[in-house]
């Protein structure tokens, strides 16, 4: 695991939590894909809806995890009728709001082609920690707007999942604590 350094606190950064099993957390971090680093995480708010058999790491890319995480956003269709209201409040010609639809939908299919929820290759690793170590992982994504250590994480909802589901990486949403079974889980 790296010294790191975090995102100044008053930056607004996603962070992606992962809760590993105690006896094994060094090994299975040492086989993080690419530029990933893992941090310690001593956010209490989060650790209090692990086993105590786990610990906690943030895996980040550069200070934070906003490149590994991607929103999945709103339908297209509730996207479309909230910009048209915004930019004909805006008192914007017709022909001019046709354009900038246009311009958004291009950019918001091309950000879903590359991927949405945690980034593949995290999610890669995630499925094949879980298989390898035999016990359940948990990660959780969070938007901070403070301290990461510090800030009181309200979890939306907890979910299991297991690495063969279809589509796995997706599932992973904001403030969702999302339990990994592992092997012996299943």
């Amino acid at each position: 695991m790296d010294n790191c350094e975090l995102v100044p606190q008053q930056d607004m950064c996603y962070f992606i939590t992962v809760g590993l099993p105690r006896q094994t957390a060094q090994k299975l971090l040492r086989t993080l894909p690419g530029q990933m680093q893992a941090c310690a995480a001593e956010n209490k708010s989060v650790a209090k809806h692990l086993p105590p058999t786990h610990l906690t790491f943030y895996v980040i890319t550069a200070m934070c995890s906003c490149d590994l995480f991607r929103p999945g956003g709103e339908p297209p269709e509730d996207e479309e009728k909230r910009l048209r209201k915004k930019y004909e409040d805006r008192g914007w010609r017709s022909a001019k709001i046709e354009r900038a639809l246009a311009d958004h939908a291009r950019v918001r299919d091309t950000r879903r082609k590359s991927f949405i929820g945690i980034r593949p290759d995290l999610g890669r690793w995630l499925a094949d920690v879980a298989s390898r170590s035999g016990t359940d992982v948990y990660v959780l994504v969070h938007m901070y707007s403070g301290d990461q250590n510090t800030e009181e994480v309200v979890l939306r909802g907890q979910e299991m999942v297991t690495p063969a589901s279809p589509n796995f990486a997706a599932q992973i949403l904001e403030d969702r604590l999302i339990k990994i079974a592992g092997a012996s889980t299943i």
